[in-house]
Parts: C-alpha cells; sequence; structure tokens
C-alpha cells in the first residue's frame, strides 16, 4: 500500500532519546540551588527527553476499521494511523509527531506536547509497517 504524494504532507517527528532531570524550582520558576553545596537540587523524578523534530511526508488516516484495531489490540480511543514502507522510519512507541502543531522547543530538546499525535504501537508487516497514533489533547 503506497501513500499517493497528492495526499502527502509535511510533518515532523521526534523520537524519545535520554531522560532529563527534574530540578525544583521556586514560584518564578528558577532552579532552586543548595547554598551549601552549590549545586541544583532535584526532585527525584525524571522525565523522557525528545531529539531535534526532523521533516517528513507522509499521510496520518482516521479511517480505521474494527479489524485494524483488533490487530493493534487497541480501543477505539485511538484515532490515527500511519503507514510506510519497511525501514523507511524507524519510529518507536513514544515517537511524538506534529501534523498541524508548530514544533516548539524547550531549551536544546524538543516540547512533546505540542505534539498533535503519539505512537501507540508499532506492526510491522511484510512489506509496510503500520503505527497506530493516539491524538494528544492540549
Amino acid at each position: 500500500m503506497r501513500t499517493p504524494r497528492r495526499i502527502q504532507q509535511k510533518m515532523y517527528y521526534s523520537q524519545p532519546n535520554e531522560q532529563i532531570i527534574v530540578y525544583k524550582r521556586d514560584k518564578n520558576g528558577q532552579v532552586i540551588v543548595d547554598e551549601k553545596t552549590h549545586k541544583p537540587l532535584v526532585t527525584g523524578e525524571n522525565r523522557v527527553g525528545y531529539g531535534e523534530a526532523v521533516e517528513f511526508l507522509n499521510s496520518i488516516t482516521a479511517d480505521l476499521t474494527a479489524d485494524e484495531l483488533a490487530a493493534f489490540g487497541a480501543d477505539a480511543n485511538s484515532k490515527a494511523k500511519l503507514t510506510y514502507r519497511n525501514g523507511e522510519y524507524s519510529f518507536m512507541t513514544g515517537t511524538r509527531i506534529w501534523r498541524t502543531s508548530e514544533v516548539e522547543y524547550i531549551g536544546l530538546n524538543v516540547n512533546e506536547k505540542t505534539a498533535d499525535y503519539e505512537v501507540v504501537k508499532v506492526i510491522e508487516g511484510r512489506n509496510f509497517t503500520r503505527c497506530l497514533l493516539k491524538e494528544i489533547v492540549k
């Protein structure tokens, strides 16, 4: 199944690539520093960091059949799919996709909350790979 060029659109994707330490902050958003050690105080939590957004051309379809949902083992809350040739992209669970929204950054990392979709599941077939996408509510 090939995606016709006339329905392809420019989108961006970013993959999870590191763990980011979450620092304690004051009410103004500034990082709190220990007065004795002069090191920033950490909350003990980490969050997933995303790498640079990469441009790609494809199409997202929202017409999932009951058979496709069964194949993904998903419920009806998953709203869309993306299909591409095997090896064309290296999407994985957690990959974020920007279809219509602007990609925003926090420092050097992509702000994953600005994405339109998250890859929930990836199924590789004989010739094509299908990704189940969940729309990110903003």
